[in-house]
């Protein structure tokens, strides 16, 4: 506890962002660590740290244990902003039980981080979902029904339109995307992040990081990365939208 609490003390200027969940994560991670601009997706140039707090099998339940291993206990440690990406290993429950859980996640990230932006990611599609219609109608029923609960208590939700279960070359297996599929998750985070107001602010100060933005031509909010994409992609500079 004083190691944490030593360590917000000599951080505090930075911007610290949690981005929690479950194999997705984990595998996100990994992917940031081995590509350009790291696992602060480039953010670091801003004083903006990232923190991934992934869990293999981590379902809706398991969002406090995660919460207070990462020291939510310490207001002074908690981020600025928090992505919780959790739901996928919670598909097998019934509709009802799912949005039951879901509830309970949001009201413990509100609770527990009351002065973070709390972000929810909605879960992935897999193509084990175009073979079982049920998973698909609820996982579209508990995603819209998390953004409705996240938006009456003043939270945020994200999507994820650029990730389709149509898209085999997306992933590796039901359960897991291929590399190019978790470097769009990173982007999709990256992009989210940097709507949040208070870092909004920090980025605009010296929008140098507008050099690493790329946009598919045609499809001007996929963000992908340049490495990957460089064959179809063209560099931007116009100014961030607006966080909504």
């Amino acid at each position: 506890m004083f190691i944490l609490f030593l360590f917000s003390i000599l951080d505090n200027s930075s911007l610290k962002v949690w981005i929690i969940g479950d194999d997705h994560i984990v595998h996100a991670e990994q992917v940031a660590n081995s590509r350009p601009g790291g696992p602060n997706l480039w953010l670091d140039q801003y004083d903006i740290s990232i923190q991934y707090i992934g869990k293999i099998g981590a379902s809706y339940d398991n969002i406090e244990d995660m919460l207070q291993s990462a020291g939510c206990e310490i207001p002074a440690y908690h981020p600025h902003v928090a992505i919780v990406h959790l739901g996928f290993n919670d598909l097998y429950l019934t509709t009802a039980l799912m949005k039951t859980k879901s509830q309970r996640m949001i009201e413990v990230c509100k609770k527990l981080l009351p002065t973070t932006m709390v972000i929810f990611s909605h879960i992935l599609p897999s193509p084990k979902h175009l073979k079982h219609g049920k998973l698909q109608l609820r996982r579209k029923s508990v995603n819209s029904n998390v953004t409705e609960e996240a938006h009456k208590v003043g939270l945020k939700s994200m999507t994820h339109p650029f990730i389709k279960s149509t898209e085999q070359h997306l992933f590796v297996d039901s359960a897991r995307l291929s590399h190019l599929g978790y470097e769009i998750l990173l982007d999709a985070f990256a992009t989210m992040i940097r709507k949040v107001p208070e870092i909004y602010k920090q980025v605009r100060k010296n929008p140098k990081l507008e050099k690493f933005t790329y946009t598919v031509q045609g499809i001007s909010e996929n963000l992908v990365p340049a490495m990957v994409c460089s064959f179809l992609a063209q560099p931007i500079y116009k100014e961030i939208s607006k966080f909504k």
